[in-house]
C-alpha cells in the first residue's frame, strides 16, 4: 500500500488493516519491520531513524513498551525497560565514552538508584533526579578515595564524608 503522503507499507493485512508481519517505510526515511495489529505497531520490531539511531524491542499501539534496545548514531546504547514511549524502569546506558549506568529511569531520563562505572576506575553509587546526582550518593575514585554524602544538582554537596584509602 502507497500513502498519498509518499510512505508505504508492504505486509500482511486484516480486515483492511495491518496486521501480521510488515515492513513501513516513511517518507522522512524511517523504517519500521516487525508486528501489526489493528493498524498499529504491536509486538515485536526494529525501527531504523534517518540518522543512524535504531530501536529493537516490543511495541504497544504504536509506542515502544517493554524491553527494548536502543542504539545511538553516536555509538551510545540503552537497554532496558520502555513506557508510553520513554525509558521507565530498569535499565542499561552505555556512554559514547563507554561509562555505563545501571538503574533506574523515569520519563527518559536517569531517576531513582543507580550505579555509574567510568572508564577510568571511578564509581558512583546513590541518588539520581532528574538525570542528575541528587540526595544520598558515594563516589569511590580509582585509587580508593571515598565521598559518602550528600549531592545536589550532580555535584557533592560536601555533607558527607571523606574517606582516604
Amino acid at each position: 500500500m502507497v500513502y498519498a503522503n509518499g510512505d508505504k507499507y508492504t505486509g500482511s493485512f486484516l480486515a483492511g488493516q495491518k496486521h501480521g508481519k510488515g515492513k513501513y517505510t516513511h517518507i522522512s526515511g524511517a523504517i519500521y519491520t516487525g508486528d501489526w495489529a489493528n493498524d498499529r505497531k504491536n509486538g515485536q520490531g526494529i525501527i531504523k531513524y534517518p540518522n543512524g539511531d535504531q530501536y529493537e524491542g516490543e511495541f504497544v499501539d504504536n509506542m515502544r513498551q517493554g524491553e527494548g534496545v536502543y542504539t545511538y548514531a553516536d555509538g551510545s546504547k540503552y537497554q532496558g525497560m520502555w513506557v508510553n514511549d520513554e525509558k521507565n524502569g530498569l535499565g542499561k546506558l552505555v556512554y559514547p565514552s563507554q561509562d555505563v549506568y545501571e538503574g533506574d529511569f523515569k520519563n527518559g531520563v536517569r531517576d531513582g538508584n543507580g550505579v555509574i562505572k567510568y572508564t577510568n576506575g571511578d564509581t558512583f553509587k546513590g541518588a539520581f533526579a532528574r538525570n542528575k546526582r541528587e540526595g544520598y550518593g558515594e563516589y569511590k575514585w580509582n585509587n580508593g578515595d571515598m565521598y559518602k554524602g550528600d549531592w545536589a544538582e550532580d555535584k557533592c554537596t560536601g555533607k558527607g564524608d571523606i574517606i582516604r584509602a
